[in-house]
Order: C-alpha cells, then structure tokens, then sequence
C-alpha cells in the first residue's frame, strides 16, 4: 500500500518535472524513452526476480529491487533544473478544485481524462480475470503464465520505439487516436484464445494492448506537458489522476464479477466493448477533426474563452 501510494505522486512529479529538464521540441523523444525503459523493466524485472529467487531465496529478490530504488533516488538527487518558481501556498482544496474546473473546462483535457478513466475501467477488468482464464480456461502453469504476461510486454517496448514514426507520417493527434484505436482488436483476441497454439492469440493479445497503451501515454504526455502551463501542470495531472486512477479498483471488481457471475471469456468480451466505448468518447471530441494536437498554451487556447 505504501509502495502503491509513494508511486502515486512520483508518477505525477516526475512528468511534472521533465519539461524542466528538456526543451519543448525533445519532449516527445524523452517520453519514448522513459516509457520504453518502463516497458523494459516490465518485461525484464519478473523474470530476474525469478532468477534471484530461485539462486538466492525470495528475500534476495526484495533486497535487489529495494536497491534499486535507493540508487534511483541518488541518481534524481544529482538532476539540477530549471524549475519555475514556486507558487503562494494555497489549500490543498483549493487547488484541487482549480485543477478539476481548468480540466471540466477545457475540450481536450476532457476528453482525455474521460475517455482514459473509461479505458483504465476496460484494462483493469480484462486484466483482473486473465489469469484465472489462462489457468482455468487454457490450462496453463505458473511458468507459462507468468512467460505469456512477459511476452505481451514487449509489446511496450515495440510501442515506444515506434510512436515517434508514427506521430510524424500521421500527426499527433492522429497518431494517438490509432494508438487507442489499436487496443480494441488486440483485446478482442484474448478471449479467443485456445489451449495449445492457440494461446498465440493471448501474446499477441497482450503485445498489442501494451503497444496501444505505451503509444498513446507518450503522445498523450506530450501533448499535456507542452499544452498545460508549468505551474498548473501539476495540479491538471493530478486531478486528471483521482479520475484515471479512481476507475482502477471498479474495473478489477467489474472484471471480477462478471467472471464469477458469466465466466471470464464473457467477462472478457464485455471489457472490449468497455474500450471500445472509450474510443467513442475520444472520437465524439475535438481529435478527429485534427491531424496534431495544438501546441498553443492552455492559457492561450480558444477553448478557454
């Protein structure tokens, strides 16, 4: 819970900060590079676990990633910034009101955070009941699934690596709405899949969702960091957040209670409709009509006045 809740406001700050840290024009190739190290670890960190576990006991595991963010955190604590000044101390009531009124104000901002806190419900539900689906339903062991969850990873990685191409043949705009676009037939795989070589369709399930998500979370970034002020930025995030985040839990427990009550393949299903309904949301907004997100300031756009 308490690594759940520090990961909470590093996530906001550390997106916060790096428009402190790179020129508006590197934004984009500096969010491919953290979500393709994301996406890396993601892939690589389950497996040298395993192999920690297995050669040195479980708690070496703990130690190892313990460790690892220690040296994170000494290597942030060299970072030196330009940062803007801080602003005067408000409520912290205040500015979360702030935020959510700039957000529920602003046609693209809304889009967004509806469209994502409905998407996050469609994953987290998917996902809640994929394990007992590739155990139960395909009859795979904990190696198989824990290899089957790793290669859909990758897709993560082939995702950041590609978004950037992307982005420049199509737009930015573009580019993001069929990076979400994207998500919506890979899910729809997983619940085809087959015990035997029909378990394919779960990897290519994973890799394709991963690829989606990866994609549209750097563009999306992007677009956030160069379109909201500095110093709104954190507050913007964060109240996006409490929306994104707060569907989580009722995605996994949607997920969870569709699978006991109709079966996970049905449950499954069900959550590819949920996405798909996420996309609608992003194309009933201002997206579709343009090729590239604007990178007028917030302050500045026409949806303020």
């Amino acid at each position: 819970m308490v690594g759940g809740f520090a990961k909470v406001f590093f996530s906001l700050a550390y997106r916060a900060f790096l428009p402190s840290v790179v020129d508006d024009a590197d934004l984009l190739g500096a969010n491919v590079r953290l979500q393709g190290a994301e996406s890396a670890a993601q892939v690589g960190g389950p497996g040298l676990a395993g192999l920690l576990a297995s050669a040195f006991g479980p708690v070496s595991g703990v130690l190892v990633d313990a460790l690892s963010f220690g040296f994170s955190a000494l290597c942030l604590g060299f970072l030196r910034a330009d940062e803007p000044p801080p602003r005067p101390r408000t409520r912290l009531r205040t500015e979360i009101a702030e935020g959510m009124r700039i957000v529920a104000r602003d046609s693209y901002l809304r889009v967004l955070v509806l469209s994502g806190g409905v998407a996050n419900l469609a994953l987290n539900g998917f996902y809640a009941v994929s394990v007992v689906f590739l155990v139960d339903d395909l009859g795979q062991g904990p190696v198989a699934v824990g290899l089957v969850l790793a290669l859909g990873e990758v897709g993560g990685v082939l995702g950041a690596t590609l978004v950037s191409r992307v982005a420049r043949r199509t737009g930015t705009a573009w580019g993001f709405l069929w990076c979400e676009a994207l998500v919506v037939p890979a899910m729809l795989l997983g619940p085809l899949a087959q015990p035997g070589w029909g378990l394919t369709l779960f990897v290519l399930a994973g890799a394709g969702i991963a690829a989606g998500v990866v994609g549209s979370n750097v563009l999306g970034a992007t677009f956030r960091q160069r379109y909201c002020p500095r110093h709104l930025y954190g507050r913007i995030s964060a109240s996006s957040s409490m929306v994104n985040y707060g569907t989580i839990p009722l995605g996994a427990l949607v997920g969870g209670a569709l699978g006991q009550a109709a079966g996970v393949r049905v449950a499954m299903f069900a959550m590819v409709g949920v996405q798909l309904a996420s996309l609608g949301v992003l194309l009933l907004g201002p997206l579709r009509r343009e090729r590239d997100f604007p990178q007028a300031e917030l302050a500045k756009s026409p949806s303020q006045h």
